[in-house]
């Protein structure tokens, strides 16, 4: 919540909703608890990314698809 200010003048922010299961956790620092962690995090995050996103977009496609969703809502901007 600290950088809510900052984020929000600064830029546009899109929330990318997707389904834990379809998160990778390889590599990834904060989820190395595995998908326990991860499921952790979404709780206490999820309702944040909520209210600090201009916009979300649900995600269970590949990157491009979820590309050009932003895109197009962008455009409706």
């Amino acid at each position: 919540e600290e950088n809510y200010d900052i984020i929000q003048q600064n830029a546009m922010v899109v929330f990318i909703d997707r389904d834990i299961e379809r998160l990778s956790t390889n590599g990834r620092p904060l989820s190395q608890g595995g998908i326990e962690k991860l499921r952790q995090m979404y709780e206490v995050r999820y309702p944040l990314y909520k209210k600090f996103s201009h916009f979300s977009v649900k995600s269970q496609k590949t990157w491009q698809e979820t590309t050009a969703l932003i895109i197009e809502e962008l455009n409706k901007r």
